[in-house]
């Protein structure tokens, strides 16, 4: 339970207690772990969500499951159509023994929390992608509950020729919104907002490398370098570095993450393709990611 309660405690740890709805920069996808800030560079299977301008032509469903700290689930659900694009992220801690001042037993509670966004390409002057989105994001913690509103904002661009390969270049603005209905006895909080860039070369089809910066209100500035490169036809492997990782203690120097996330992408097979994501967590154990894609 110390580690359950020490996740879901982790943004007022970290941050102060003026910041809420930190659920909403989770890695929802092993693609997003790996990559980091530069996801928003690449076209990746529902990178549309942290940068809306990267809505696939072909249509696409994506359902991501991860399994985290003591039991902690969360996942996505994304389908994208028609320039437009829909998710559904969600978290739940299990659960969690309620313990009087006394120690008395009191029973078990869970926390939830579920994110619904659209996506849509408004826009494309030069050929150049730019996207909108709208979420709505609930948070709820025994029997009481918050609502806010977020918007995002997102852009990319491709070269046709750089060097070997070509060049991928993306930003976004994420979780610029407020908070509608608080907690009782709550003050208000802001949201998280979020500036990514990056950039992804991919040097032949079968070899990348990717790098981003981010700022994050609460949390200032990190950057992310990642690689993906075919081991097989069917088979590709992935590495990437946050340095976000390397800041997160419990305690004193103690880290809980070590910035290092791994992955690796089966298929396409019959239009269906495979990716698992695994991040190392230190003192705290390990996460692992599993997501499937399924090209409509």
């Amino acid at each position: 339970m110390a580690k359950k309660l020490i996740i879901i405690l982790l943004p007022v740890v970290l941050y102060g207690s003026d910041f809420g709805y930190n659920f909403l920069k989770m890695p929802m996808l092993p693609s997003q772990a790996v990559f980091g800030p530069s996801l928003v560079a690449t076209t990746q299977p529902a990178s549309y969500t942290v940068n809306p301008s990267a809505i696939p032509e072909d249509r696409e469903a994506v359902l991501s499951l991860n399994s985290y700290i003591d039991g902690i689930k969360y996942g996505q659900i994304a389908f994208a159509t028609s320039g437009m694009g829909f998710h559904i992220n969600f978290l739940n801690s299990g659960k969690i023994p309620r313990i009087d001042e006394e120690g008395v037993y009191q029973g078990d509670f869970q926390v939830n929390f579920i994110n619904a966004g659209v996506s849509r390409v408004v826009s494309r002057p030069g050929g150049i992608p730019i996207g909108v989105q709208g979420n709505i994001t609930v948070q709820q913690i025994y029997n009481d509950m918050s609502v806010g509103v977020t918007f995002a904002a997102g852009v990319n661009y491709t070269t046709t020729k750089f060097f070997m390969g070509r060049l991928n270049l993306g930003a976004s603005i994420r979780n610029v919104g407020v908070e509608v209905k608080k907690f009782k006895n709550s003050g208000s909080v802001k949201m998280p907002i979020e500036l990514q860039s990056g950039v992804y070369w991919e040097a032949t089809p079968s070899f990348g490398i990717g790098a981003g910066l981010a700022y994050s209100i609460d949390y200032g500035p990190s950057f992310s370098l990642a690689t993906s490169f075919n081991i097989q036809k069917y088979v590709v492997a992935r590495v990437g570095f946050n340095s976000k990782g390397l800041n997160y203690r419990v305690g004193v120097g103690r880290d809980i993450i070590s910035g290092m996330n791994f992955g690796l992408h089966l298929g396409p097979i019959k239009n269906v393709s495979i990716e698992y994501g695994y991040s190392p967590l230190g003192a705290l154990g390990d996460a692992h990611r599993l997501e499937v894609i399924y090209n409509l």
